[in-house]
């Protein structure tokens, strides 16, 4: 993955507790999560060890990187605006229950977080989610209860 990152990219590396890693709230804020592979039953790494691979494959990522093409990454603001956005129409979604929703928007944002999005991919997801909107909500859905609210309301008087 760090391949795919330009010279100029700004990245930050957040390590978990030894002991249960990170948090959900905490891996809900990371764009990308990774792991070290261990090929053991039981896998362990040393926290400081954990820090020095990464370091060093960050190390050696950047000084063999081909310059041909860099990729225009979005950064934060555009990748929260984003979520968001992709946040706003699971609010609208008939979900079975809350839970399910959460469930559903951790999971969209941890697999859209494995992709290091350039700018006009964010843009195209905002396109596909604006589509979503005027195709399954043409009109706000206050006003669409509103409307069947006095519907409802004309239907009885007659």
């Amino acid at each position: 993955m760090l391949k795919k990152l330009s010279s100029d990219s700004i990245i930050a590396l957040v390590f978990g507790r030894e002991t249960n890693g990170l948090l959900r709230n905490e891996l809900a804020m990371c764009h990308a999560i990774t792991a070290i592979p261990q090929f053991t039953k039981h896998p362990s790494c040393n926290l400081s060890h954990a820090v020095m691979i990464y370091c060093y494959e960050l190390s050696r990522s950047l000084h063999t990187m081909d310059q041909t093409y860099t990729l225009k990454t979005a950064d934060f603001t555009e990748i929260q605006m984003m979520h968001e956005h992709f946040d706003k129409i699971f609010r609208e979604l008939p979900f079975y229950n809350e839970h399910l929703r959460e469930e559903f928007s951790f999971s969209m944002k941890r697999i859209l977080n494995k992709i290091p999005l350039e700018s006009r991919d964010v843009a195209a997801f905002h396109s596909f989610l604006n589509l979503i909107e005027k195709t399954f909500y043409p009109v706000h859905p206050k006003e669409i209860s509103q409307d069947s609210s006095r519907r409802r309301a004309a239907l009885t008087k007659s």
